[in-house]
């Protein structure tokens, strides 16, 4: 097996724009030589290793391939040493070893015992796996495994977790060997000879020890060489952990004398250390203080019927997530292990951004579906990249007890331990069976989308795509997809000469058979024959473009159009592509069966030209972007029965910007989900010129005018792009430094916030201090509860927070006012590193301290459009700001600057030498690592905030050895002072107080997933969903709230 690292192939795209795709396009220098993964094996030696296997012909396949010989019966240790033959032939590049238990015999621990037996011992130190096994790795691990007896009676071997490790952790650091000479009592023999005497095949390795007999080191394989090598085991057991507790004290000695420093009271405390550790960082045995993060990453291959609460909490704390079923079918025992392998010596480079509906028949619970969108860029640097919207499952979903788990459509877990979906994973709008052939090299699984982005999901589901033929034109029983023919009507975007010739200066070509050509492709057709079988109308071989931006928006539509089952309620997604398409799919079909078909589409005119692009497709063009914002609805359910009835007054209305596509909104009435209308377009024109590119996803809500309730909704200016300039401070920016509130239904303009030192007018404020754009997302919150939004908040891109006063129905007492400068226009700005920029949604929490109430704001910095850092360093921050004019319509111009905000960076308000910080004001949270920096939305439940930050490739030690895409961190603080508030390091506990979160290491960990992490999604009642597909529990109760209103994300 040898898996392509994708992120390799990707090249350098000429000169392109400023943008967050840099971390994609730029893969780097590669890993150095010495870095391949080391992966150890440890064997559960218990009786069910001789349980009986293979009753009928489920071991034909191995015996065919000569993998198992032939003969009477088979014991499952004969099926499991013939899958690891299978699984080993192709496999190159990595290092393997084997780790195994000594019996469990009076109780001796330590090293030079005699007559008994302990722990656990290395059978084969790493050792590198080559082509055609030229250096016979592969054959001395079968040896080992051939060599020793199938276990019977006394025979057997204890499963002892924690010693097993803890001898594992000593020969990775290069300590003395401990319990691994321990063997006297091994296989049952007798106790009169060590194992080395007695089984000398299968005994410890002493090519991995160092020193003299009588007081041995084990050779640690950690190296400087190899410094970006990752480590892993993968334990095949039958039964839990047991009579693991003898070596407790040599566990819980300090570190300095080869111990880990504090208590480890059971194996998944051992397991969870190791996870945590860095073994290299110059503290641990022989091993020297290197550049990447060394911690090992364990995987659980468990008996079916064992995997319980216990095992879970094995794989969670290794780092994978969930453990894998053991299977004594060969077939189904050897894809389980190939799909270890794959994600150990695989790299992906697709974006994650997930959503999960909220039920609508009872809002305190949400639906089990989660939507994903992925993209891939192209490995050959041409324009076309590929994307999709793929389904899971979450399995205790609304069950405050149960572990959270996204599963594909077998129930099996979906996520694998990089974060992404597993590659023999089945999503739930796929059809296995209608699956082309898969590419085993690419890592692809028969019958099976995975990961694999241009395959399964919606993009397969796309009427002709996989029989018939997109088709020409609407109506013909292929795709639907309008244009906008005005700002307020829509029209079939059909292959013919009319809509060409109305397009044809849109598309910028001479006539208008070759608009019809573009047309034509738009639609998905083969128009160019790149198959090569003279059919021009079949589809081509994928046709959804990449959703580099655009989060899917899932809209829950209740009871209606033959949905009557609470349990299918008629949810649609809304996502955009940057293909060109807005599209809308189905989740499931009236009867119950999974759908993902997408029911119509648009492509707005302004971004037709780009199909010329995308048609031409050559290596070194440009990427265009055409529609790439996240979509959002307006929801009236007027008689809240959870349904969306036309007749009842109910109604759906969807908006999108462009981000980099361009400058324009689009609102379509979507109450009948499968026939939308265009009701109005907003451009950079009239009453909207300061208008940017749409980057700021639109708000929506109600609020109080002289004629009632109005729905609204709301967005800022959006990005200049003189803000892509590198290497320079930002200069002020002539377009998108606005904030907007417009009618929902007409798109007419009811009030704005520019830059100006005038008095304004009833519709326009003018403030002298924004010259800024404003790309966030904003803020909005209803803080009186009346059920009008009336306070905004948001962050520009010259580090400036501004909050907007709304209330009431007289627009000319709306105000906006500057909270805090905490960028260039700060005091004591000075150069690059104080250039702050805010790119996304702050977090508004009414909250309270001794000096009173205040509405927290939680924000983070950080220049999207440069994660690279191309041009030099700047601070950033994640910032919580008091505002204390609580009440509406009261901000003020407070003009808060970083020094006044106290200082929490150090965390000495939670160590054992405590101090005093003038929290008066709010706080502020140095990302202290190279290129750190915030670019998602936090969240804060609870009294905790939980936020994202991005660490550039090599910017650290966390991403030193991590793929092009960089990597991402997780922090969880206090809102009240950033103290840490889970402990997501254990091995720095205090030894006095295990588990307790206490130090900077505690407030965050390492993310999975690769790339620009997403921001944390609420799963109510009390679970996150992390950037990398996890799931964790929180001690935490459902956050709806009842007297304070704050418009959150599209994540529910």
């Amino acid at each position: 097996m040898c898996i392509r690292d994708r992120a390799a192939l990707v090249l350098t795209i000429g000169s392109a724009r400023a943008d967050d795709t840099d971390v994609y396009m730029n893969p780097g220098s590669g890993l150095p030589a010495g870095s391949e993964p080391m992966v150890m094996f440890s064997l559960d030696y218990r009786p069910n290793l001789g349980s009986t296997a293979c009753n009928g012909n489920e071991c034909d396949t191995l015996i065919a391939e000569g993998y198992l010989p032939l003969q009477a019966s088979y014991t499952f240790f004969d099926v499991l040493r013939g899958a690891l033959r299978k699984v080993f032939v192709p496999l190159e590049g990595v290092r393997v070893g084997l780790m195994l238990n000594h019996n469990n015999n009076r109780n001796c621990e330590g090293f030079g015992r005699t007559r008994c037996s302990n722990g656990g011992y290395i059978a084969m130190g790493f050792d590198t796996f080559q082509k055609g096994d030229a250096n016979g790795a592969k054959a001395r691990f079968h040896t080992i495994l051939d060599s020793m007896p199938t276990p019977q009676g006394n025979q057997s071997h204890s499963y002892q977790g924690k010693e097993l490790f803890f001898e594992f952790f000593r020969y990775l650091t290069g300590q003395g060997v401990y319990n691994a000479h321990n063997g006297y009592t091994d296989y049952a023999t007798s106790n009169t000879n060590n194992l080395d005497v007695d089984h000398p095949a299968i005994s410890w390795d002493p090519a991995i020890e160092s020193g003299s007999r009588n007081k041995p080191n084990y050779v640690s394989p950690i190296s400087p060489t190899g410094a970006c090598s990752k480590i892993y085991t993968v334990n095949v057991m039958f039964q839990v952990s047991n009579q693991e507790d003898d070596s407790d004290d040599a566990i819980e000695d300090p570190v300095a004398f080869g111990g880990f420093g504090s208590p480890q009271k059971t194996f998944p405390d051992v397991i969870q250390y190791l996870n945590d550790a860095d073994l290299a960082n110059g503290n641990y045995g022989s091993v020297g203080d290197l550049d990447d993060k060394q911690n090992v990453i364990s995987y659980f291959v468990v008996d079916g019927t064992k995997i319980n609460t216990t095992t879970r909490g094995y794989a969670r704390a290794g780092g994978t997530g969930v453990p894998l079923a053991l299977t004594e079918n060969p077939d189904e025992l050897v894809a389980t292990l190939q799909e270890i392998f794959r994600q150990i010596l695989s790299v992906s480079t697709t974006f994650v951004a997930a959503s999960v509906p909220v039920n609508v028949f009872n809002r305190a619970e949400i639906t089990d579906n989660v939507y994903i969108a992925l993209f891939q860029v192209d490995a050959q640097a041409r324009p076309s990249w590929v994307g999709n919207v793929k389904k899971l499952r979450l399995s205790g979903a609304n069950d405050a007890s149960a572990d959270g788990v996204l599963v594909d459509s077998t129930g099996t877990p979906a996520i694998a331990a990089d974060g992404r979906i597993r590659f023999n994973a089945l999503t739930d709008w796929t059809i296995g069976a209608a699956l082309p052939p898969a590419d085993t090299d690419a890592g692809e699984v028969n019958g099976r989308d995975g990961r694999v982005v241009a395959r399964g999901g919606a993009g397969q589901r796309i009427p002709g795509l996989r029989t018939g033929s997109p088709q020409e034109a609407n109506g013909l029983g292929g795709r639907t997809i309008y244009y906008d023919r005005t700002s307020t009507t829509l029209a079939p975007f059909n292959a013919d000469l009319v809509t060409a010739s109305a397009l044809q200066a849109d598309f910028n070509v001479a006539t208008a058979t070759e608009a019809a050509q573009l047309i034509a492709f738009a639609r998905g057709l083969d128009i160019d024959d790149l198959d090569g079988d003279s059919e021009r109308n079949e589809a081509r071989e994928w046709i959804f473009g990449d959703a580099l931006h655009s989060r899917p928006l899932p809209i829950n539509y209740g009871a209606v159009g033959g949905y009557i089952s609470p349990d299918n309620p008629a949810i649609y997604l809304a996502v955009a592509s940057n293909d060109g398409m807005l599209r809308m799919i189905r989740n499931t079909r009236p009867s119950g069966a999974q759908s993902g078909e997408e029911v119509w589409a648009f492509t707005p005119r302004s971004t037709l030209e780009a199909q010329k692009t995308l048609r031409a497709n050559g290596t070194g063009m440009q990427h265009p972007y055409t529609i790439d914002g996240a979509p959002v609805a307006f929801i009236q359910d007027r008689n809240f029965d959870g349904s969306i009835i036309s007749s009842d007054g109910d109604r759906v209305y969807l908006y999108v910007g462009m981000r980099r596509g361009g400058k324009a909104y689009y609102a379509f009435d979507v109450t009948n989900p499968e026939s939308p209308d265009l009701m109005w377009t907003i451009d950079k024109s009239g009453d909207f010129s300061e208008l940017g590119y749409t980057f700021s996803n639109p708000r929506v809500g109600m609020i109080n005018t002289p004629n009632g309730p109005l729905p609204v909704i709301m967005f800022a200016g959006g990005y200049d792009l003189n803000k892509d300039t590198r290497g320079v401070v930002g200069t002020d920016d002539s377009e998108g430094n606005a904030i907007y509130v417009v009618n929902a239904e007409t798109g007419q303009l009811i009030w704005k916030a520019v830059r100006g030192t005038g008095s304004g007018s009833g519709t326009v404020f003018e403030h002298a201090l924004l010259k800024d754009s404003i790309p966030s997302t904003l803020a909005v919150g209803d803080t009186d509860g009346d059920g009008f939004t009336d306070r905004i908040v948001v962050g520009d891109t010259g580090g400036n927070v501004w909050r907007a006063d709304i209330h009431g129905p007289d627009t000319s007492k709306w105000k906006l006012s500057l909270l805090a400068a905490l960028g260039r226009h700060g005091a004591g700005a000075s150069g690059i590193g104080s250039d702050r920029r805010f790119f996304h949604r702050p977090d508004l929490v009414p909250s309270k301290d001794g000096n009173g109430m205040f509405d927290a704001v939680v924000i983070g910095s950080g220049n999207r459009p440069n994660p690279l850092d191309m041009g030099g360093l700047t601070t950033n921050f994640t910032f919580m700001i008091k505002d204390r004019h609580t009440a509406p319509g009261s901000g003020t111009n407070d003009n808060i600057q970083l020094t006044q905000l106290g200082d929490v960076t150090s965390n000495c308000l939670q160590s054992s030498s405590p101090c005093t910080i003038d929290l008066s004001k709010g706080w502020r949270l140095m990302l202290t690592e190279p290129g750190e920096k915030v670019l998602a939305t936090p969240l804060t439940i609870t009294g905790k905030t939980f936020f994202t930050t991005y660490l550039p490739q090599g910017g650290s030690g966390a991403t030193a050895c991590s793929p092009s895409e960089g990597g991402g961190r997780l922090y969880a603080v206090s809102l009240q002072d950033a103290t840490a508030v889970i402990n997501y390091d254990t091995s720095d506990d205090d030894a006095n107080n295990p588990d307790a979160p206490s130090t900077v290491s505690d407030r965050s960990v390492e993310l999975q997933s690769m790339g620009i992490p997403a921001e944390v999604v609420s799963v109510p009642p009390n679970k996150i969903l992390r950037p990398d597909l996890q799931i964790d529990n929180l001690d935490a109760t459902t956050r709806w709230r009842t007297f304070w209103s704050l418009a959150e994300d599209e994540d529910l």
